[in-house]
């Protein structure tokens, strides 16, 4: 396993936080924006966690039908 493939496994497990901008601790927050500016795999990664959250808040709620007896 490389250095990059280290630092990889060391901020992924907080992108989601990151992303729905729950509170994380600074140097996490940091390390996170400092690995994006470097790492092509993990940017993806980002953009494909965004589309999904964006996809997600774009559905509406809607009532199940109703069944007849």
């Amino acid at each position: 396993m490389n250095v990059i493939d280290r630092l990889c496994q060391g901020v992924r497990p907080s992108f989601s936080d990151y992303l729905d901008g729950e509170s994380l601790p600074l140097h996490t927050t940091v390390a996170i924006r400092l690995h994006l500016t470097f790492c092509p795999m993990c940017q993806r990664t980002m953009k494909s966690l965004e589309k999904t959250r964006d996809a997600t808040r774009a559905l509406r709620d809607v009532e199940p039908p109703t069944t007849r007896p």
